[in-house]
């Protein structure tokens, strides 16, 4: 309990009363003692995760990363750079891909929130900070079994990646943009949406129609012309939205 408070490189004195000294293997046992004094130095620590908090998807930091956790993580979506190495969980640990060989050495280049990876992958960078190393274990639902796997992936893997976050870019404010480059940039996100809502993702569909019709909100049409484009656009939204939530219950009722 003391040491989960204490920081790298930190020399601290804990006091601990008998009522919460329990047998341990590191430590002699003590009889007749009010009280035990241990002089502690945290040399170095591995940040582990358990992303779903039932101990099937687990992020280890093996290497740290540039700032601070986590003001300085990709939480929203982002344009996104990393370099990965997928192994199968199997005595061999196969290595199933790396980009550094794979990919012509080239890093993989992707934009979060838009399905583009495994679900489990995606959680795991949000949480990364630039330059970190992470070991992730991964469940197949958070895997491949819910996206195109790669051949030598079998249906019902395990994997493990290591991630590498080479860096990312947050998506361009609206702020001091006129307004066609605004209505298209909102048309772009509107048609990432519409992809996803045709592959079934409906939450991530629904997150990308949201997100344009908050941003709606602050945007200020000049004229009649500008206030059509602009009355037409949110009208699809909202269709998108209405179509999504039918469809979605409609899934919900088969199943």
């Amino acid at each position: 309990m003391g040491m989960g408070t204490m920081t790298r490189g930190e020399k601290a004195v804990l006091y601990v009363t008998n009522q919460y000294l329990t047998q341990s293997p590191f430590i002699p046992a003590f009889e007749g003692v009010e009280e035990v004094h241990f002089e502690v130095e945290l040399v170095h620590f591995i940040q582990v995760r358990d992303m779903l908090g039932d101990g099937r998807l687990i992020k280890r930091r093996i290497h740290d990363g540039r700032g601070d956790f986590p003001m300085d993580c990709p939480l929203h979506d982002s344009l996104l750079r990393v370099h990965y190495k997928g192994m199968l969980l199997n005595e061999e640990k196969m290595v199933f891909y790396d980009t550094r060989v794979d990919n012509n050495g080239q890093p993989l280049e992707f934009s979060s929130g838009e399905g583009l990876v495994p679900e489990g992958f995606e959680m795991s960078v949000r949480l990364m900070l630039p330059g970190e190393i992470a070991l992730v274990t991964c469940p197949p639902d958070y895997a491949y079994d819910k996206f195109p796997r790669p051949a030598n992936v079998p249906e019902g893997a395990h994997v493990q990646w290591e991630i590498e976050l080479l860096g990312f870019e947050t998506p361009k404010d609206w702020t001091g943009l006129d307004f066609k480059s605004i209505m298209d940039d909102a048309e772009k996100i509107r048609g990432t949406g519409n992809r996803l809502f045709k592959e079934g993702k409906f939450e991530l569909a629904k997150a990308k129609y949201e997100k344009v019709l908050r941003e709606f909100n602050h945007v200020n049409p000049q004229d009649d012309e500008e206030g059509k484009v602009f009355s037409n656009s949110r009208n699809l939204l909202h269709l998108n939205v209405a179509c999504l939530l039918f469809e979605n219950g409609r899934m919900q009722k088969v199943h």
